[in-house]
């Protein structure tokens, strides 16, 4: 599996490290251009809230009520096929530390991870 990311390089799935709680919720702006539905969700542990449920993900980042969860820190990002929900998932432990962070689902073999605004 080949994941990229431009604030670490290749990603592990997994560390030991979770920094504290420092700066205020941050943008985490989540998409898919796979030719299938994927759901996603976002973990808490930075926020010690916001909504984790799972969530169909839009093609684009038009809609921040579809596209955009509010985080800062460590937290998991994990998808799944919508339809088949508990087959195939893939999941990340991810620094969302930049203001704003882009996140592209390709397929369970390829998701990237950007500061930059891909669609600009």
């Amino acid at each position: 599996m080949y994941f990229t990311s431009s604030f670490i390089g290749l990603l592990s799935l997994a560390t030991a490290c979770i920094p504290g709680i420092t700066a205020a919720n941050n943008d985490v702006w989540v998409r898919s251009l796979s030719s299938e539905p994927i759901d996603a969700m976002v973990s808490g542990f930075s926020t010690g809230g916001g909504d984790t449920n799972w969530f169909p993900l839009p093609s684009n980042y038009d809609n921040p009520g579809t596209s955009l969860w509010l985080r800062t820190g460590w937290e998991l990002i994990a998808f799944r096929d919508h339809d088949n929900q508990n087959t195939t998932r893939v999941g990340f432990y991810e620094d969302f530390a930049a203001s704003e962070t882009f996140v592209t689902f390709y397929s369970f073999d390829y998701v990237a991870f950007s500061d930059v605004n891909p669609e600009v």
